[in-house]
């Protein structure tokens, strides 16, 4: 499916209307974790249900789908955290993903409901691994790191790990320490730790942690220097 081109600022603000709407009619979320699943069936009236996708659709590589006129969203089983707890954080970023094309996309489907069982109806997205880079799997991304890392709650846990909302270079952090040139390796070891810090107050994974910080400007592989201009 072709989607319209949106602003990141778009999806930033489409997924911070999200979390006011269940401001004002739930508990407040004041601190991590965004409960998104509590926000998709308590707020957006969906039915959350984990399945086995991959051997419904036949893919190996698929993690959720969405079914527009059942207001149902399916999670594969795989990323069920009862089953394991290191899938909590993908199984968050999942529905987060989700409820990213309920609010993105659902225009773009008619709500036609039909009579069929689960296992003989087909999905109105399928979100597989192997097409994150399409432009609507792009932006469901994009909206569930919005909407399970809010930009201020985050700012909120730098300032009081650190004091400061200053980047970190993991070319100086490994330079303090060891006081020469570091590979690309030891940078990668060192922003995946700064993002450990944070991942578990936020119940995501790290790889969403890292590149949630990345994009924030709070981490950064290596330090421009000061610009020289003549």
């Amino acid at each position: 499916m072709k989607v319209k081109y949106l602003e990141k600022s778009k999806i930033e603000n489409d997924a911070l209307n999200v979390i006011h709407d269940f401001n004002q009619k739930f508990t407040p979320i004041t601190q991590p974790p965004v409960p998104v699943d509590e926000i998709l069936e308590n707020q957006l009236k969906l039915v959350l249900n984990i399945t086995n996708l991959k051997q419904k659709f036949g893919y190996t590589d698929v993690l959720g789908a969405t079914f527009v006129a059942d207001h149902e969203v399916h999670i594969d089983e795989s990323l069920d955290p009862d089953k394991s707890a290191t899938s909590e954080g993908r199984f968050h970023f999942t529905i987060g993903h989700e409820i990213g094309h309920w609010i993105l996309h659902k225009h773009y489907y008619p709500e036609v409901n039909g009579q069929e069982s689960f296992f003989e109806k087909k999905p109105t997205v399928l979100c597989r691994e192997s097409q994150r880079k399409d432009p609507q799997e792009w932006q469901a991304d994009y909206f569930a790191s919005c909407l399970l890392l809010p930009r201020e709650m985050v700012l909120r846990e730098w300032d009081k790990k650190y004091g400061n909302r200053n980047p970190i270079y993991a070319d100086d952090a490994y330079k303090r320490v060891h006081d020469s040139n570091a590979s690309e390796y030891d940078l990668e070891e060192i922003m995946n730790g700064v993002a450990a810090e944070f991942n578990r107050i936020f119940r995501v994974s790290k790889q969403a942690m890292r590149i949630r910080l990345e994009t924030m400007g709070l981490m950064k592989k290596e330090n421009p220097g000061e610009l020289i201009f003549q």
